[in-house]
């Protein structure tokens, strides 16, 4: 399909659409399907992956070239994608969904540092203060219990892994970008779902098999039927932003691009939180997730 026959502006906003449909499934999934410790994790993992290799696989016309540089890039990278998926998931299962959303963002000061260390880019005063903002935003997020002892710090880590990944994951996308085999994007997207497939599988029989001698066994929250479409729809959105963010990032420019694509997706996501899971956060938790999203659009910007 040639994507360019459609609107960018059009684009922009179904892929925002698309993206946060995800993060809501997902929020869903974590706090109204999964009853074990880990295994419907490394199971959501294992489907999503799955489902969106096939579809990123049909959308290439089924025709994929790639290299040993590609390859070995994506296995590393599927490895990675497992461990975000994973993180964000297990975070959404303990702690709120804005907050987690806010954390996850951090990752773009790692794309940021990246730039300065690696690949020659300025480290300019706004991402410099977007840098501030998040560490504050961080500061703000443990929550302290009735007794005055912070809580959630499980969460906090699991969420702090999932912008830690999620940094680590741009950083890949551009080192293979910044390669001679960056026209080998969607081979690098396919190979890489395929192998945090098989990477989340192979976590899922362990776990599993854990859960079994443990004598733990999953309550049936909902129908085999229904986590099946829930896990399909995700997967179909998490492919198709994938696919729309890859195009327009060489269309439009960096200066548009990014600060909608990050700021406005997080600002998206905390209102809907609100809207549909009534999330009650403490004034100064409030205060961090202002200074998060006020952390994203600086650092998004070139």
């Amino acid at each position: 399909m040639d994507l360019s026959i459609f609107p960018q502006t059009g684009l922009l906003v179904f892929s925002l659409f698309v993206c946060l449909v995800a993060g809501l499934l997902k929020n869903y999934y974590s706090k109204s399907v999964i009853s074990t410790r880990s295994s419907e994790l490394y199971l959501y993992s294992a489907a999503t992956a799955g489902m969106s290799a096939v579809l990123i696989f049909a959308f290439s016309g089924f025709r994929l070239e790639w290299s040993v540089y590609t390859v070995l890039m994506s296995v590393l990278f599927g490895f990675v994608t497992m461990l975000q998926n994973v993180a964000i998931t297990k975070a959404l299962v303990i702690g709120p969904y804005s907050y987690t959303c806010v954390l996850g963002s951090a990752g773009t000061m790692i794309s940021a540092l990246s730039g300065y260390f690696f690949f020659g880019e300025v480290l300019t005063a706004v991402k410099i203060a977007g840098m501030a903002f998040m560490l504050v935003c961080f500061a703000l997020s443990v929550k302290k219990d009735e007794d005055g002892k912070k809580g959630n710090l499980i969460w906090f880590l699991l969420a702090l892994t999932g912008a830690v990944t999620t940094g680590v994951i741009g950083l890949l996308q551009k080192i293979h970008q910044n390669s001679p085999h960056k026209n080998e994007l969607l081979a690098f997207l396919v190979i890489a779902f395929v192998f945090s497939y098989i990477f989340s599988q192979i976590f899922f029989l362990f776990a599993k098999r854990g859960e079994k001698k443990a004598g733990e066994m999953p309550e049936q929250k909902k129908t085999p039927g229904f986590v099946f479409m829930l896990l399909a729809v995700s997967a179909l959105c998490i492919a198709l932003n994938n696919i729309i963010n890859l195009f327009l990032s060489g269309v439009m420019e960096a200066a548009v691009f990014f600060p909608v694509v990050n700021g406005v997706g997080l600002i998206l996501s905390i209102l809907f939180c609100m809207l549909l899971f009534r999330e009650k956060l403490q004034p100064l938790q409030w205060v961090g997730v202002v200074c998060g999203v006020i952390s994203t659009l600086l650092l998004c910007m070139p």
